[in-house]
């Protein structure tokens, strides 16, 4: 009995990269490996986030769950995840500097219009911060204050004379717990398109112009089809990667081409002039990052997660499997 899982080396081929996001195509591995990739991305990575509100004062119009949960999702910035633990991993029972960052919202509109609170309101209590190994202090603030050319996030208004105060604590958790731990805003997969030219049809539109722009200019609702100078249909590798095996291009049909066109030769019985099929091995991922972790570092991080998490133990116990069956004579 030989059962392994294979370590797996993927190719990877980067189609567009910056800070926020990352679009690549990944290929030598099948849909269980991108799958388990993807939700290594959406539930297991660390992030911080506002865990708890207490409400001292609230005259806004707004309940206080409402708030909360509001709070919550306002994306903040560390520069050294790995300074702050999980509370449940942490020695202390009630929160300490090493898991805990603590913060307040307080906040009075002493003017005659309505104020917006927002997320640069929120301050965090810099002598409860964790400290590194160098003994320096964490950075631990909001989005926000971090990049300027980011807008703030809204998060109530505030009548002349009303306040709001609130103590915020926030720790370190995963995304499988609440989703405002998720690193990400966009994480999806998808199965890299194979578009098959019917060389037969191909050459039918190809033999008369106005039936091919008729063509290209029509029958994909994405665009990708183009017309080269010399009257041949195409389709550019770099616009492959916008299909969304919508199939229309397969469902093209002769009754689709326009009548009554002077000089048009006849038509067959039918017109095919390409196939959809989709990738077994090859796939397209496309990450967005809410900004508190870099889209590329994302990527990284998942990959590590899903092979020392999943990947290790399993191939762990079916090693463990195998040696037992060995051993194992019969009755």
């Amino acid at each position: 009995m030989d059962i392994l899982v294979e370590e797996v080396n993927p190719r990877i081929i980067i189609n567009s990269c910056s800070r926020n996001s990352i679009q690549f195509e990944i290929h030598g591995v099948d849909i269980s490996y991108v799958n388990g990739l993807r939700r290594a991305v959406l539930n297991e990575l660390q992030t911080l986030a506002i865990d708890e509100c207490v409400f001292n004062r609230n005259e806004s119009v707004l309940s206080d769950e409402f708030i909360a949960h509001r709070l919550g999702l306002v994306p903040i910035y560390t520069d050294d995840l790995d300074c702050v633990q999980e509370q449940r991993a942490c020695a202390c029972n009630r929160g300490c500097k090493k898991c805990t960052v603590t913060a307040e919202i307080d906040v009075t509109n002493d003017t005659d219009e309505p104020m917006m609170v927002t997320d640069k309101h929120i301050q965090v209590a810099k002598d409860m911060l964790p400290t590194r190994p160098n003994g320096d202090t964490l950075r631990c603030l909001p989005l926000v204050d971090v990049d300027s050319s980011l807008d703030a996030i809204p998060i109530i208004k505030l009548n002349p004379g009303a306040s709001l105060h609130v103590d915020l604590t926030i720790r370190k958790g995963r995304g499988k717990v609440h989703a405002k731990w998720c690193p990400v805003s966009k994480c999806v997969a998808k199965p890299v398109p194979i578009i098959v030219f019917d060389d037969a049809g191909l050459e039918y539109l190809e033999d008369f112009r106005p039936y091919a722009q008729h063509f290209v200019d029509t029958v994909c609702p994405k665009g990708l089809f183009e017309l080269t100078l010399d009257g041949r249909v195409t389709l550019p590798p770099e616009n492959l990667r916008d299909c969304v095996l919508c199939g229309e291009c397969e469902r093209f049909s002769k009754d689709e081409l326009p009548s009554g066109v002077h000089d048009a030769p006849a038509l067959p019985d039918t017109l095919n002039a390409c196939y959809i099929r989709t990738s077994r091995t090859a796939f397209l991922i496309d990450i967005e990052s809410i900004g508190t972790i870099p889209a590329p570092d994302i990527f990284k991080m998942a990959k590590s997660v899903l092979h020392r998490e999943y990947l290790v133990p399993v191939q762990a116990a079916i090693q463990q499997m195998t040696h037992d069956a060995e051993g194992f004579d019969g009755l």
